[in-house]
C-alpha cells in the first residue's frame, strides 16, 4: 500500500553527464543547426526546463568527483 504524499514529496531531478559534449552538440540548444538530433532531450527540455549558464573543467574528473561526494 503505498503511503499518501510520500511521491509528491521527493524531488524529481535528472542528471545527464555527458563525455566532450558541447552545448551544440544538442538539438534544443543549436536547433538541429550541427546536424545532431536528440529527440529525448529535446522532449525532457520542452517539458522541463533548459539551463544556459554552466562550469566545467578542463578535466571532468574534479568536477565528476565534487559532484557526487
Amino acid at each position: 500500500m503505498a503511503r499518501s504524499g510520500s511521491r509528491a514529496d521527493k524531488p524529481n531531478i535528472l542528471v545527464i553527464w555527458g563525455d566532450d559534449i558541447g552545448i551544440t552538440n544538442l538539438s534544443c540548444y543549436s536547433d538541429g543547426v550541427m546536424g545532431y538530433r536528440t529527440p529525448n532531450i529535446d522532449r525532457i527540455a520542452q517539458e522541463g526546463m533548459r539551463f544556459t549558464d554552466n562550469y566545467g573543467e578542463q578535466s571532468c574528473t574534479a568536477g565528476r568527483a565534487s559532484f557526487i561526494t
